[in-house]
């Protein structure tokens, strides 16, 4: 088996047992079913030390066999009653080292996933994701440092009935040919634009599925998140 290409994506965080174990998995990558979906944005219940400009983090729930979950940072529910497919708002936080766990909403039991992780001065997202038997929670670092007027975009590859996938700007070029599951790409600047993506599978070059129009807006920086429903269509939702 030749060895993968691409090296670790490395995150600055621990793991926590749990019922199925985790490691460290999403990688880096360089570089019409379904629905397009801007999530809506969820407020955090709880004031956790809020400061202004130290640390961001926000959480995005990405299992479509979780249903709609409440996060808790420190023991205290600061995400509730978040469905598949949606994201937090950001939460200000002193940098260090935070226990996070995830149950459905409105209990304390099953737990769905725990861990304990360490955040820095940079902004980054928590993401709820993985398979039935295989829940996982990923940190993932951002960079919203942009040129003025410009804008740039990372996508992860979060659905997991799809080993590899090729995205592609339609009746255009292939941006990635062969992005594999639980990897992500580098950021990608963009001169401010409306594109049409789709995505395919590599082997075949079979459409799997077309975004319909994403507007990028100047001084914005976005992930875009390629995730699958419960009824295994595919989707893109732009974070930002």
């Amino acid at each position: 088996m030749a060895a993968n290409p691409y090296p670790p994506y490395l995150y600055p965080s621990q793991s926590l047992p749990s019922r199925s174990g985790f490691y460290p998995w999403l990688n880096r990558h360089n570089g019409s079913a379904g629905q397009n979906y801007m999530p809506s944005y969820h407020h955090y219940t709880h004031n956790l030390e809020e400061i202004k400009n130290i640390c961001k983090i926000r959480f995005y729930h990405g299992s479509s066999f979780c249903g709609t979950v409440d996060m808790y940072i420190n023991g205290m529910k600061t995400f509730k009653d978040m469905p598949f497919n949606s994201a937090s708002s950001y939460l200000s936080l002193t940098p260090g080292a935070y226990y996070v766990e995830v149950f459905p909403s409105g209990t304390t039991y099953p737990l769905i996933m725990h861990r304990k992780i360490t955040i820095g001065d940079t902004p980054n997202t928590v993401v709820l994701t993985g398979k039935e038997d295989d829940p996982r929670l990923v940190v993932i670092p951002e960079n919203h440092t942009v040129p003025h007027n410009e804008s740039k975009v990372k996508t992860l590859h979060l659905a997991p009935s799809h080993d590899i996938l090729q995205i592609g700007v339609k009746g255009r070029d292939v941006l990635y040919p062969s992005l594999p599951y639980k990897h992500q790409t580098d950021y990608l600047g963009l001169t401010p634009m409306t594109i049409e993506f789709e995505l395919k599978n590599p082997e075949k070059g079979e459409l799997l599925h077309q975004s319909g129009f994403i507007q990028f807006e100047p001084d914005k920086v976005y992930t875009m998140i390629i995730y699958e429903d419960a009824e295994g269509t595919l989707g893109i939702t732009l974070l930002h």
